[in-house]
């Protein structure tokens, strides 16, 4: 099966889940490998009925977890066995991201779909999740807002996202 196969089954499970989801919105999944990004139903968890937090959303539809086994505590020293790291943001335009970058030092396959540099450490290597942030939730993104959005998350990574990345792989690599 391949990956746009699997993303696609994933789509399907979203929509067709028992109990529905309290709230769904369309996001933005950048795939890595895949030189595209595919619009996706992000769900609001259950027993939630309103987005706080990026913790508030069931990410890990569409990003990897770790192993059963495998958590690590993170820079503030919170145990998680997310394989990903997420971000605040905010464009140009005023627009406000919650970004998720799958954790860089699980994974060598590089995200083209994004308009980095080939220098090293402005790559980005695995999957990434894009949703828009609005008062009292998220706004819906569209196949119409996949180059405002790649331009606004390429500026970040090139001026502060990679450094900050590097940060988060070394302090993970101490411990």
């Amino acid at each position: 099966m391949s990956k746009l196969e699997a993303i696609q089954r994933e789509i399907d499970v979203v929509f067709a889940a028992e109990p529905p989801y309290p709230a769904l919105w369309t996001a933005l999944l950048f795939p890595a490998g895949i030189s595209r990004a595919v619009p996706v139903p992000l769900a609001l968890d259950h027993g939630l009925s309103t987005v706080e937090f990026p913790e508030d959303l069931r990410t890990y539809t569409w990003l990897k977890m770790r192993a059963e086994g495998s958590g690590v505590s993170d820079l503030t020293g919170f145990y998680s066995k997310l394989n990903y790291h997420v971000f605040e943001v905010c464009g140009d335009d005023g627009a406000e991201y919650w970004v998720w970058f799958e954790d860089i030092g699980n994974t060598r396959i590089i995200n083209s779909s994004l308009g980095t540099t080939s220098m090293k450490p402005a790559l980005i290597h695995g999957d990434i999740l894009v949703a828009q942030k609005a008062q009292g939730g998220l706004t819906d993104l569209s196949v119409e807002d996949v180059a405002r959005v790649k331009k606004t998350v390429t500026q970040w990574w090139v001026a502060e996202g990679a450094l900050v990345a590097q940060g988060l792989r070394v302090k993970g690599a101490e411990q």
